[in-house]
């Protein structure tokens, strides 16, 4: 891939791999949290530096609390932003609304 307006070719000078979804716990949004957390944990201390795509706007604070142990992070946030018609579900810490 070559970006013409660039002249950037990121394959040619990153190692880039999809590396799948995080499993997590479906229906405790807690333990997701968790697990998402842990992932990421793993993951920078691999060497690794993420790029994430994908999720609703529940996987932003783990995956935050997991960068912020090695003090870099840069963040690029795009937020759709969503109605949402239900009010806090206070079983739960975190909640997606």
């Amino acid at each position: 891939m070559y970006l013409v307006v660039t002249g950037a070719a990121p394959f040619q000078s990153l190692k880039v791999a999809d590396i799948g979804d995080v499993p997590f716990a479906m229906y405790d949004i807690n333990k997701a949290a968790a697990d998402i957390r842990d992932a990421y944990r793993g993951y920078i201390k691999n060497g690794c530096k993420m790029l994430t795509m994908g999720g609703d706007h529940s996987i932003t604070y783990p995956i935050l609390q997991a960068v912020a142990v090695s003090l870099c992070c840069d963040i690029f946030h795009i937020m759709m932003t969503t109605m949402l018609v239900m009010d806090n579900d206070h079983r739960f810490d975190i909640c997606h609304t």
